[in-house]
């Protein structure tokens, strides 16, 4: 089965690495007049996996090429009653930080050499037809657009908006060498990614503009060389647009970059495409576009679950924020405060896994929630479990 992708960043690479885990061959289109976007990216461990499995690079290689610097997990500071604390992948699994440029050019080698191949043209049109996608002479038998943001789509205004904007800038030396920094900040939160053998961070000040203009955050970072970057959160209606396209990438879906899950739900949705070819009945389109649907719910509960703790600040970004956040995470019982402790007493006791708060399994909750109000993880153990046992 021959798939073809639109686009050449990071979520087309992604695409095409499950494409091709999947056994499908894979076409690359892309505008060559379009210079890309370089920012500092970072992912969750399911990337270096799937890395691995379809290109056998590991993480250790990349470092040594100064592609991109390992991470340990997430170092949070001044969120919820902390100074800062930690919070760590489960399993002893790895991810990384990256500029995309530089990553996305040595991976789109690797992919060329495996087999892909690239049209540089800029798709605006295409054709289906007898069962098949034409762009041009090319057929294929389905096409999955990474192209970016696309305002002609319907998109969805998500229940819980958060940041929508960031001043973009790179800073000398780093907090920690290991670990991508969430510093809550006045106005909004903080990303810094950290790239040990050049001794510099990659920031991102993250705010709303309905708080703060960019000219306001300029005049407070006094940073020079800064680039400004907005945003619209959002997502589509639908995954699967019909039984030949779909869409993945920011032309799908973005929120905000918090704990890096964009790039998480990237693959997970390339994934449920891939699952829809196996058989692509009117069933399965329905039955993936509704999970898809239930999977940008719990992608939103997980950034409330981190809101709802607050910050040291009592800004209006994050009065209103953290309120909200309260808010969205009480609209579902098992989402509660106490519902989830009771669960994650469950869990710990009766080593079951089925506790999850959005991606987040009862090890992340433990770490996120002890760390956020300050507390040994072993106080949590002191909530009774109701109805449980």
């Amino acid at each position: 089965m021959r798939i073809a992708i639109v686009g050449k960043g990071t979520s087309a690479i992604i695409s095409a690495l499950v494409c091709i885990k999947h056994g499908y061959e894979v076409d690359i289109f892309f505008d060559p007049n379009k210079p890309p976007i370089n920012v500092g990216e970072s992912t969750t461990p399911n990337i270096g996996g799937l890395l691995n499995e379809v290109l056998d690079i590991c993480i250790g290689e990349l470092i040594d090429a100064g592609i991109v610097s390992f991470k340990n997990g997430i170092k949070f500071i001044n969120w919820g009653k902390s100074q800062s604390f930690k919070h760590h992948f489960s399993n002893n699994l790895d991810a990384f930080h990256f500029e995309s440029e530089k990553f996305n050019n040595f991976v789109h080698q690797k992919l060329e050499q495996f087999g892909v191949k690239y049209h540089p043209i800029k798709i605006s049109r295409y054709e289906i037809k007898n069962d098949k996608v034409f762009i041009g002479d090319e057929q294929y038998d389905f096409l999955i657009s990474c192209a970016g943001w696309y305002d002609k789509e319907e998109y969805v205004k998500p229940i819980f908006e958060t940041v929508n904007s960031a001043i973009l800038y790179t800073e000398d030396g780093m907090d920690d060498f290991s670990y991508t920094l969430h510093r809550a900040t006045e106005h909004g939160w903080q990303f810094g990614l950290p790239f040990p053998d050049r001794n510099l961070t990659k920031c991102g000040y993250l705010f709303n503009k309905k708080y703060n203009t960019k000219d306001e955050i300029e005049e407070h970072l006094e940073k020079k060389n800064c680039r400004n970057f907005s945003w619209t959160p959002r997502y589509a209606k639908k995954l699967l647009i019909s039984k030949y396209e779909a869409s993945n990438g920011n032309r799908l879906m973005f929120l905000e970059p918090l704990q890096a899950l964009s790039l998480y739900y990237y693959e997970l949705f390339a994934t449920y495409i891939c699952n829809f070819l196996q058989n692509r009945s009117l069933t399965s389109f329905e039955s993936i576009n509704h999970t898809y649907y239930q999977e940008m719910f719990h992608y939103q509960i997980s950034l409330a679950f981190h809101y709802s703790y607050g910050s040291k600040f009592q800004s209006d970004f994050w009065v209103d924020v953290n309120e909200r956040a309260k808010s969205i995470m009480n609209l579902n019982y098992k989402f509660s405060e106490e519902s989830l402790l009771s669960l994650y007493n469950y869990n710990k006791k009766h080593k079951s896994k089925e506790f999850m708060v959005g991606i987040f399994d009862y090890k992340d909750y433990e770490a996120i929630h002890s760390g956020m109000l300050n507390i040994n993880s072993d106080e949590m153990l002191n909530v009774n479990v109701i109805g449980f046992c």
